[in-house]
């Protein structure tokens, strides 16, 4: 380890080959580093990952729409995910801290648990979905049993997690390059041979509410899986120096979103007019080798195994910042309640996905008792963690770990399909208000000045921010269209496909516009006017 600062603690600076020391504190300006550049390249090899192009395959495939209307369908969903991401970037190189510590400004200590949990658990159910189709990959490349891949899978991507910040933009940026090279390929074979004229498919196997509900759906998939990255953002943007222009910033983490998902989910649909079968097969690796036949296909097949540990090295490192997030350090009454509020929540969630799962592939009930045995222990450890103490690289581990044993659900390749669909759908429910609320007190509220020492405050409880954000997704629930649930809106007209996310967003975003204040001034300096290099926040929490 480099050799200690005289004021904060170990010296992590630009060190690949270290574990990282900090958790959810204030990075202060003698370990800032990095280029802005590097948000593209992470962003960028990120999101080449097969979960991305399974999207596009749905749109056409599973809904029916028609290509032309899936293409303009997702290009929408994609710009405005990749606006909003690159917004949210901006915050990491000015406060130097992580996304879901940044949030608390609206929030409050307490009501950030709320978001806090669900993205904890997000972490963990995005791990396990990359990791099910990554695991497809090398099972079909090795030719090896399900579980021993799966195995494979979580172990190296766990140790990816567990070095931290620095190793994980040193490795996106040397992936984005072979990745790149390698999807290129695949997408020099898919464009050439797509059919861009298939119409809309009213025989497909779920024609949400005919092209217009395909269609309004398919801008939802898209923007639900850029949205997953949302409360991430500024963990991989919190280092860079302060003065990085935002410009710069907003700029390279879109086009590092935008550009990987949208050439992936085109490339999707397009696959299901060149190899319907294999396409539209509930394992979409057998659609890869199917496209790029003899050693391209071997090729194609590693780097989608290779690029899942690229998605999923962010997805336990942001997990890990949200279990420390919700950690209770105050009395036992209130651990007690927060630690039976999150496995309620988590119970609800994962069973209800894996009961509707179930029912859709007409099986009974909780019928396989795997995936939901899998899911309430989960949900009992995910409850019993926030009540100890743990250490980034611990939290990791166990997020790692609990995404794993989830995982173990995607033996059933079609069970697998089905459990995606949900659970994009179901993030969007909740994070979109919360982006909302964000970007309304930062920008509005507090106009980029916040008050560093406040981020931390064990006495900080619910502020209205949390308020909004409940409203939003109240409001929001007569739109959901779940395959556990169908709201009276979308029941009564089907043509709507799913508008949750945008009712959410709306609704949360005005309540906290006209009842949303900033946070007390106290005798701390505002961040936005100092560097904090005076000191470090929090000086005593474990990280």
């Amino acid at each position: 380890m480099s050799q200690t600062s005289t004021t904060a603690g170990p010296v992590y600076k630009d060190e690949i080959l270290e574990i990282e020391p900090h958790g959810l504190e204030h990075i202060v300006a003698g370990e800032r580093h990095g280029q802005p550049f590097h948000l593209f390249t992470l962003w960028f090899a990120a999101n080449l990952v097969l979960a991305t192009w399974v999207i596009g395959n749905l749109s056409v495939g599973v809904f029916g729409e028609s290509m032309l209307g899936a293409f303009v369908a997702l290009a929408i969903g994609n710009v405005l995910g990749a606006l909003l991401l690159g917004l949210l970037s901006t915050f990491g190189p000015r406060l130097g801290v992580p996304q879901m510590v940044q949030s608390r400004a609206a929030f409050g200590l307490l009501g950030n648990f709320g978001p806090g949990s669900l993205n904890y658990l997000a972490g963990i159910g995005w791990f396990a979905v990359n990791t099910v189709y990554g695991t497809f990959a090398l099972a079909e490349l090795a030719h090896l049993n399900y579980f021993l891949a799966l195995a494979i899978m979580v172990v190296g991507q766990v140790i990816l997690a567990v070095y931290g910040y620095n190793m994980i933009h040193a490795f996106e940026r040397w992936m984005s390059i072979a990745l790149g090279i390698v999807f290129v390929l695949l997408g020099i074979f898919t464009f050439s041979h797509g059919n861009y004229a298939v119409a809309f498919n009213p025989k497909a196997p779920v024609p949400f509410g005919g092209e217009l509900g395909g269609f309004i759906l398919t801008i939802g998939l898209s923007l639900s899986y850029t949205m997953g990255w949302m409360p991430f953002a500024s963990d991989y943007s919190r280092y860079l120096p302060k003065a990085t222009k935002p410009s710069s910033i907003i700029l390279w983490s879109a086009l590092g979103l935008f550009i990987p998902c949208l050439l992936l989910e085109w490339m999707g649909a397009l696959t299901v007019s060149i190899a319907m079968p294999a396409a539209t097969a509930a394992n979409p690796a057998n659609a890869i080798a199917f496209l790029m036949p003899g050693p391209l296909a071997q090729v194609s097949l590693l780097a989608i195994a290779v690029g899942t540990a690229c998605a999923n090295a962010l997805n336990i490192y942001s997990g890990a910042m949200s279990a420390l997030v919700v950690r209770v350090d105050r009395s036992p009454w209130l651990r007690a309640v927060v630690t039976g509020i999150i496995f309620a929540v988590a119970t609800v969630i994962i069973l209800l996905e894996a009961n509707a799962t179930l029912i859709s592939q007409k099986q009974p009930p909780l019928a396989g008792w795997l995936v939901p045995a899998a899911a309430v222990l989960v949900a009992v450890v995910v409850a019993v963690a926030v009540r100890f103490r743990m250490r980034r690289w611990q939290a990791a581990v166990l997020v790692g770990g609990l995404g794993g044993l989830l995982s173990i659900g995607g033996s059933n390749p079609a069970v697998a399909a089905t459990q995606y669909t949900n659970f994009l759908l179901m993030l969007s429910y909740w994070i979109s208000p919360w982006v909302a609320v964000v970007l309304i007190d930062w920008y509005f509220k507090h106009r980029g000045s916040y008050e560093l020492r406040a981020l931390y405050d064990q006495g900080s409880t619910v502020r209205v921010g949390a308020v909004a954000w409940a409203l939003g997704l109240v409001a929001s629930i007569p739109f959901m269209n779940q395959s556990w649930f169908v709201g009276p809106i979308p029941t009564a007209y089907p043509q709507v496909g799913d508008l949750t996310y945008f009712v959410g967003f709306i609704v949360a975003a005005v309540v906290f516009a006209i009842f949303g204040r900033p946070m007390s001034k106290g005798a701390e300096e505002p961040l936005g006017t100092t560097d904090g290099s005076a000191g470090r926040f929090p000086a005593t929490q474990e990280t």
